[in-house]
């Protein structure tokens, strides 16, 4: 009898592998017939009752893989083993769609990935990339994509900015360029033209800002020194070609603002005689009671002084606009 219920159990499992469903669940009945308890007959019976399905969702997943429907292959192998999890012909069929689908995804991955590359459409570039090597990780092909992703990103932004800096230069928004041409050259800094450009910017910003300084100094361009570098920066600005509304705008101020600084002002300076006067950057006037000078426009220091008296100082100011300027410089308070 037990070799009887061995032999009935070996052949309904090789029944079953060989897809006779009808052999097979005689087998397991005899096993049962001998053996009413027995785990593995009771279980091969069971299978055997659902060959056919299986046998069917195995084939259909066959056809679809072969048809190269990998993803619907993939879900009749699923069905199949969820009825039988042992059947070894749906196991192999799911890894091997499993397998194929992973590689068709991949390949699909990196084609849609370049098509998207070369419209410029680098975002959903990048998705398709890392979809690609999420699926076959250290992939030298996933990786290689990814690289060439990152340069054609760069050259693309590259382009940009430089055309954004030239438009940037031709209206005259130089901080907007030297931005531009900064970022370019946070990628790369080798890109002579780009540095080249910067050059020309921060130079043309420094030469701005100068001039706006003059202007605003107006009243202490009756400093020599700061007179002649105020003429400095108003010819190097006047050589610059193509200077463009805004700095032609500018030039013209400085102009007006050096012509008004070098038109002497007739200036009434009141004295009692006995107070020794200096005025700072124009000369020793000594003793008067009311002189009459030109002195271009800006900011002054007078000095008094008188023995036995505290000195004094005077610090005014001359206007371009004033016709009649009268200044004041006495010691009063005795010591």
């Amino acid at each position: 009898i037990p070799d009887v219920l061995t032999n009935a159990l070996e052949s309904g499992q090789s029944s079953i592998l060989n897809g006779d469903k009808d052999d097979a669940i005689a087998s397991f009945e005899i096993a049962l017939a001998i053996d009413g308890n027995n785990l593995d007959a009771k279980q091969g019976l069971d299978r055997a009752l659902k060959l056919d399905q299986v046998l069917a969702r195995t084939q259909r997943g066959k056809t679809e893989f072969e048809l190269g429907s990998y993803e619907l292959a993939i879900g009749s192998f699923e069905d199949a083993l969820s009825i039988d999890p042992n059947w070894e012909p749906a196991i192999n069929g799911l890894n091997q769609a499993k397998k194929s689908y992973a590689d068709n995804l991949f390949q699909e991955s990196l084609s849609k990935g370049y098509r998207s590359l070369n419209d410029e459409s680098f975002d959903d570039a990048k998705i398709l990339f890392e979809q690609a090597l999420a699926i076959r990780p250290n992939s030298k092909e996933a990786l290689q994509a990814l690289d060439e992703l990152n340069l054609k990103r760069i050259a693309s932004l590259t382009k940009s900015l430089k055309y954004k800096g030239l438009i940037a230069e031709v209206n005259e928004e130089w901080n907007d360029a030297k931005s531009y041409y900064e970022t370019i050259l946070n990628f790369d800094s080798n890109i002579s033209e780009v540095k080249d450009s910067l050059m020309r910017v921060n130079s043309r910003i420094r030469l701005i800002n100068q001039m706006i300084s003059f202007i605003a100094q107006a009243e202490n361009l009756n400093d020599d020194k700061l007179f002649n570098q105020a003429q400095q920066a108003l010819i190097q600005s006047q050589s610059i070609m193509n200077k463009g509304p805004k700095m032609t705008q500018q030039i013209s101020k400085l102009e007006q603002t050096l012509k008004i600084a070098s038109t002497p002002v007739e200036v009434t300076l009141i004295s009692d005689l006995k107070t020794d006067v200096v005025l700072y950057k124009t000369g020793k006037f000594g003793l008067f009671e009311q002189k009459t000078i030109f002195l271009k426009p800006g900011v002054y220091t007078a000095k008094g002084t008188r023995f036995g008296y505290r000195d004094t100082t005077l610090r005014f100011k001359v206007s371009p606009e004033n016709l009649d300027q009268r200044f004041v410089i006495i010691c009063r308070d005795r010591i």
